[in-house]
């Protein structure tokens, strides 16, 4: 009988050769971006707005060009209060509604609306409660914005 070490080392060199001749390339890799943001229009919370323009702005290198149009919405709510009234957990949720269109044809590309929520303990002091509700807006508006590449970049590899 054969050693079951040598079958399984045998495995996964004909696995890891196969993987690495067959050409595989990500289909979502930065590479494969084949499209060029040209306007970002930004409706609603600017401030959230100009977050996700940066979080996107390095998209300018292929020939299509796009025009975004985002209404950007950003509401904070409280979950959580004690007996007493204080505050303990916030709800906070930033949507944006996009209309992607390629900039001569005016063809739209992707309509969609994208949102997240997520909720955090407050903190003791004010100041903690905001930095952590900003830390959190941040992520959360990159963890969208490449959603949205990711969901362009679908529609231009099916092309």
């Amino acid at each position: 009988m054969k050693n079951p070490r040598f079958i399984h080392l045998s495995f996964i060199l004909i696995f890891f050769s196969i993987i690495t001749s067959c050409g595989y390339q990500p289909m979502l890799g930065e590479n494969n971006e084949k499209f060029n943001i040209k306007v970002l229009n930004v409706d609603g919370d600017q401030r959230i707005g100009q977050i996700l323009r940066n979080n996107i702005a390095h998209i300018q290198k292929k020939s299509d060009g796009l025009v975004f149009n985002v209404f950007a919405e950003k509401n904070k709510g409280i979950t959580n209060k004690s007996s007493t009234g204080k505050i303990l957990e916030y709800s906070l949720n930033i949507s944006f509604d996009l209309i992607a269109y390629e900039n001569p044809g005016r063809k739209v590309i992707l309509e969609k609306k994208f949102s997240q929520s997520r909720n955090y303990k407050a903190s003791d002091l004010y100041s903690n409660t905001l930095n952590t509700e900003r830390k959190i807006t941040e992520e959360m508006i990159e963890s969208l914005a490449n959603e949205i590449i990711t969901n362009i970049g679908l529609i231009y590899s099916k092309q």
